[in-house]
């Protein structure tokens, strides 16, 4: 879990982690470093709960790369476009 209080996934935080299958991004996380959850091969599911998308640190995807094919991303219904433009 992590804390609602936290602002910042710093770079590889969760790196190669291979039980993690699902995320929670709380609300308050305004970015995420790079590789934070790269090679994490059971992560299927990341709720993004933040209206704003996260800055990612260097290229979107190499926050995620290596997880689940089948992974899906989950985030609130009004901030669905922001997200989209946001890749």
């Amino acid at each position: 879990d992590i804390p609602n209080s936290v602002s910042s996934i710093g770079y590889q935080a969760f790196q190669n982690c291979k039980n993690i299958t699902t995320v929670i991004i709380p609300e308050n996380v305004n970015s995420i470093g790079e590789r934070a959850f790269i090679n994490c091969s059971s992560l299927k599911d990341v709720y993004c709960k933040p209206v704003t998308p996260p800055v990612f640190g260097g290229e979107t995807m190499m926050v995620f790369r290596g997880n689940a094919t089948d992974r899906k991303f989950y985030v609130q219904e009004d901030a669905v476009d922001a997200y989209k433009s946001s890749i």
